[in-house]
């Protein structure tokens, strides 16, 4: 779309750069009210080629073990982080504020309460929901990031493979791989339902995506681990 005095509306750093000459050529005593169309037309044509804003949401309770691995894969894909915690006594908060992180207590609502009060938290639509012990590998961040630079509708939602390490060993077999689950999704299409297992319930049907790349997780370090927590 071209706007008067020849100024093409763009994505971005362009179109602020855009935004500031139309302000600077608006400031003409027989023209002020051109400035104000350029600039409602301007912002109305970058919200609408705006990238998808997106905010990973993460449950915890005592995840200092696991968090910062977590934390450290969502630098590059997600623009909010918000980590909802049930209470740990370990360095799991302390970890989540070297990041600056927006980190809230919670008491304990089971899985799927807790996981929508998380969601209901966050300032975008487009959830992430990654659990502590787990971690975006760099063709899951690739991915996610190129999903991010297209227009995705409401009714889309993406599937992600889950790639199990247990005891120090990547598990490819036994039905373990691909683990798939749908943890990319607009918040407006749908939430948790169920408990241990849950999974999202949606109010529309939608067209679900199988994302390249894998979700790393952590299962257990050591038998005696899983022994511990079985």
């Amino acid at each position: 779309t071209t706007f008067g005095g020849g100024i093409k509306g763009v994505n971005g750093v362009k179109g602020i750069k855009a935004l500031k000459v139309a302000v600077v050529r608006g400031l003409r005593f027989d023209k002020i009210p051109i400035i104000f169309l350029q600039i409602l037309k301007l912002i109305t044509t970058f919200a609408k080629n705006c990238a998808m804003l997106l905010t990973a949401v993460i449950i915890t309770h005592n995840e200092e073990r696991n968090i910062r691995r977590c934390i450290d894969s969502l630098q590059d894909v997600a623009d909010e982080i918000v980590v909802v915690d049930s209470g740990s006594t370990d360095g799991t908060e302390k970890i989540c504020a070297e990041y600056g992180v927006k980190f809230v207590h919670q008491d304990w609502l089971g899985y799927s309460g807790q996981k929508n009060f998380a969601n209901s938290l966050a300032s975008n639509d487009w959830i992430l929901s990654i659990d502590a012990d787990e971690q975006l590998s760099e063709a899951l961040k690739n991915s996610i990031l190129e999903l991010k630079s297209q227009q995705i509708p409401d009714n889309k939602a993406f599937s992600l493979s889950r790639l199990t390490n247990y005891c120090g060993h990547w598990i490819h077999h036994c039905g373990w791989y691909p683990d798939r689950k749908i943890r990319l999704w607009n918040r407006k299409a749908g939430k948790w339902q169920g408990e241990i297992h849950e999974t999202i319930e949606f109010t529309e049907d939608v067209d679900i995506q199988q994302l390249k790349g894998d979700l790393n997780h952590y299962s257990y370090y050591s038998i005696e681990d899983h022994i511990r927590q079985a």
